[in-house]
């Protein structure tokens, strides 16, 4: 019997920081309770994504597009998965758009330049 598991992006995120949180979550089956921060950013993704409807696709530097919000990405032979915040299709290309409550990432080794690139691939 072959067993297999998909680990989601964050989870390669909480490695980074601390690598017994994913294995608190996957293997012992404890998840805790949601920190004050994290109850902020889910208020704040739903006033970001209205303020997304009302933008203009030259912010990202295109012409037009259509956007898709909370696309489901999965890569089975990577055995991994995650929540795109919002998918940018064009004719030529699709681009991925991660939104963040917090300033720029601090360096490229950072959880959210991690988090895009991963959800790139």
């Amino acid at each position: 019997m072959k067993t297999t598991c998909e680990f989601r992006v964050t989870d390669l995120k909480q490695f980074a920081y601390c690598p017994r949180i994913p294995f608190y979550q996957h293997v012992m089956g404890f998840h805790g309770k949601p920190t004050y921060k994290m109850e902020q950013g889910k208020t704040a993704q739903g006033a970001i994504e209205a303020l997304e409807k009302r933008r203009r696709f030259s912010e990202y530097g295109l012409a037009e597009g259509k956007r898709h919000f909370g696309v489901w990405l999965h890569s089975r032979s990577l055995n991994l998965a995650g929540k795109l915040d919002l998918l940018i299709e064009t004719a030529e290309a699709c681009y991925p758009v991660d939104f963040k409550y917090t300033g720029p990432p601090a360096s490229e080794s950072s959880a959210p330049t991690c988090r895009i690139c991963t959800l790139g691939v």
